[in-house]
């Protein structure tokens, strides 16, 4: 596996006409992920030990249409690792031979004629029996899910960084500027893919947590992530939306990444007059670095906010206001158009108070733990957007990751695959609430326009089911 990820990462480096050392990170975490979601369950049936039997046979991979120069190296990764690989595409440019330029790892048959290409075939589960067939002819029965006291929570806090009361060391403008790797652009998508609008975040933890405005991706179904050096077509998307606070104009979102994150200040020591720097993307401007003074502080009546004079504009929202030892002090929100360097922040105080909810709290376990489904050979990967509705019940709703592309709409018309998967969060979730004393619940489960809905309030069950839902 070691010397796999180290021959693309060579290749990819080879090929490149910037060599950057940021993109490089970048390729390389993509391509973690990517093993992180597939290797598993490719090689989970696959033993060393009997790899002279005739009933072993080599992982099999086949992409079929359009493909992306990065997916391009993650298929020959897996080739590396002995994987056979099929990639059909009748219609497509010679992507490979961009990647593979000496023909190395891959071998391009042409057919004599082509014609474009059509859906990929979809094949039915069995509705009726309670055991599905392996491709290696043995019989396995439907996993038992684990219930939630079995499985040790991580503290995601200890992954939050905040400022230490230390004595600490300014930081030159060339070195805030570095902290650009931890601030990104997010673009927000409707539900038919069309961007509504972007703005800034800061990462504010190394698993992947992300600050920024509400307002930024208040109308979004879902939303693109552009890390500094990264291609825009090559973006993280994600429907994650762990907490959102409209009143302070903050939200929480997440990707199932390891990240580098920017401390956190406890906002004790700001004054008047203090130098500061803001990172943020106006007007699509990726990670515009800018400097200013605090110029003052103003109140509103559900929030606070601190005036700098530090040039933003629309699309900096959700950026970073740095002090010079590197630590958001705040999140740009908001600018006077019609002022000269008027803009607001919203102060890092709030963004911490946020991490201590106990929405953020659940949304954060979930996320981190149980995202995942597992069901034979067979993975799931799921987002999730929490939260408190009017009426005080917690919602969740745990739909299908943008990233994982198994056709979960005809898997949940198998029984035995539904009711493992519905009992399985059922009971991860009735521990979970049970655990934060929380007597009122609604659990959702998406998978394209099929919604199945849970609800629990003080001892009372509703089960809904699977209902189509106009998204």
């Amino acid at each position: 596996m070691v010397k796999a990820f180290s021959d693309i990462l060579n290749l990819f480096w080879s090929n490149s006409d910037n060599k950057s050392i940021t993109i490089l990170k970048n390729f390389g975490l993509k391509l973690l992920n990517w093993i992180h979601e597939y290797v598993p369950g490719l090689f989970c049936d696959f033993c060393t030990a009997n790899a002279k039997s005739t009933e072993i046979h080599n992982p099999k991979v086949m992409f079929y249409g359009d493909i992306k120069k990065h997916e391009i190296y993650f298929l020959i990764l897996l080739s590396k690792l002995g994987t056979d690989v099929l990639y059909i595409n009748t219609m497509a440019k010679d992507e490979f031979e961009d990647v593979d330029k000496h023909s190395r790892h891959s071998y391009v048959y042409k057919l004599p004629y082509t014609q474009p290409l059509e859906e990929f075939p979809r094949f039915k589960l069995q509705q009726k029996s309670n055991i599905i067939k392996s491709n290696t002819n043995t019989v396995i029965p439907p996993i038992n899910y684990t219930p939630l006291e079995t499985k040790k929570a991580e503290n995601f806090a200890e992954k939050i960084h905040t400022a230490e009361k230390v004595e600490k060391t300014k930081k030159s403008l060339e070195e805030l500027a570095q902290l650009s790797n931890s601030t990104v652009m997010i673009r927000t998508y409707d539900k038919n893919g069309k961007i509504l609008g972007s703005g800034s975040g800061v990462v504010i933890s190394n698993n992947g947590l992300i600050v920024t405005n509400y307002h930024v991706i208040e109308k979004g179904f879902y939303f693109g992530v552009i890390f500094e050096g990264m291609e825009e077509n090559s973006q993280y998307e994600t429907h994650t939306v762990i907490n959102r606070n409209p009143d302070k104009d903050l939200a929480l979102i997440k990707l199932p990444i390891k990240t580098n994150a920017i401390a956190i200040s406890r906002g004790e020591d700001i004054a008047r007059g203090q130098k500061v720097v803001a990172i943020g993307s106006p007007l699509g401007l990726m990670n515009t670095f800018s400097e200013g003074i605090i110029s003052g502080f103003r109140k509103s009546q559900k929030c606070d906010f601190i005036q700098t004079t530090a040039p933003m504009s629309p699309g900096s929202s959700g950026g970073a206001l740095l002090n010079m030892y590197g630590e958001l002090i705040g999140v740009a929100s908001a600018g006077f158009i019609d002022g000269q360097n008027i803009n607001l922040a919203v102060p890092s105080k709030y963004v911490l108070d946020m991490l201590e909810e106990k929405s953020t709290v659940i949304g954060m376990e979930l996320m981190e733990m149980y995202s995942s489904f597992s069901y034979n050979n067979i993975r799931i990967n799921f987002d999730g957007l929490f939260g408190r509705s009017i009426v005080g019940c917690y919602n969740i709703l745990l739909y299908q990751s943008r990233t994982d592309r198994t056709n979960l709409l005809e898997l949940v018309k198998n029984r035995d695959f539904s009711n493992t998967l519905v009992n399985y969060y059922i009971n991860i979730i009735s521990n979970l609430m049970s655990k934060h004393s929380i007597q009122v619940y609604e659990l959702q489960l998406g998978a394209g326009n099929y919604i199945f809905t849970y609800s629990y309030r003080k001892g009372k069950i509703t089960n809904k089911g699977w209902e189509y839902i106009n998204l």
